[in-house]
């Protein structure tokens, strides 16, 4: 199996026309480095949850609380889309080797406006690169979530939750959390789950995110 290093297993070519991927590359590299010097030392080795993502993850309050009966380490960087996690994902790995992987990233993408086909080739991309770190360690997929200030985007975030789903099915050690039904059963509820932005959750919704993934909790934790 012939792994090559992001992004070179695509090409540039998906980067192409979109110079704020590229900018944002450059934009990301404090949160990186904080991430690599501050964050990273705190993983132990085949004991850590890595929570790994876009804001979601990192401004996820009492993440730790959430899930006592594991050590979390949230290495979420902000703004993130799926294709800067996969830009980053060797060197926020480097020389780890988590107990679980819990991931989520891709309506940043969108709300960029990626095609749902581009930000899927992006997540193959990185699910490949951590499969061939770490084979077998249990990786968990947080489906995008629905947002009041990107409704439009609903069509879009359905199928490429689709196409992860699908993906992830042959793998025994990969679950996906559809938080997306849960999130949508209401719509006209749905701004009760996110802060006056529109983008970020707020405690309600952080709530249906611990339950969900609870509710795998073997699976999702390895337990």
């Amino acid at each position: 199996m012939q792994i090559l290093k992001w992004p070179a297993c695509l090409g540039y070519s998906l980067l192409e026309g979109h110079e704020s991927d590229l900018n944002a590359m450059i934009w990301y590299e404090d949160d990186i480095q904080y991430l690599e010097d501050h964050i990273r030392p705190q993983v132990i080795d085949k004991k850590s949850v890595v929570f790994y993502g876009s804001s979601s993850i990192r401004l996820w309050p009492e993440l730790q609380q959430s899930f006592p009966k594991y050590h979390i380490v949230n290495m979420g960087f902000g703004g993130s889309t799926l294709a800067g996690c996969g830009w980053f994902v060797d060197r926020v790995f480097k020389d780890i080797s988590p107990k679980a992987l819990v991931f989520y990233a891709g309506d940043n993408d969108l709300g960029d406006g990626r095609h749902p086909e581009e930000v899927y080739l992006f997540f193959e991309a990185f699910y490949a690169y951590i499969r061939y770190m770490h084979p077998k360690i249990p990786f968990t997929f947080i489906s995008v979530k629905p947002s009041p200030n990107r409704l439009h985007l609903v069509q879009q975030m359905k199928l490429l939750n689709e196409w992860v789903e699908k993906s992830l099915l042959p793998d025994p050690h990969a679950t996906f959390i559809d938080v997306f039904s849960r999130m949508s059963s209401c719509v006209s509820a749905l701004s009760k789950l996110y802060t006056e932005d529109g983008l970020h959750m707020n405690s309600h919704g952080y709530t249906i995110w611990r339950d969900a993934l609870l509710e795998h909790e073997a699976e999702v934790f390895g337990a």
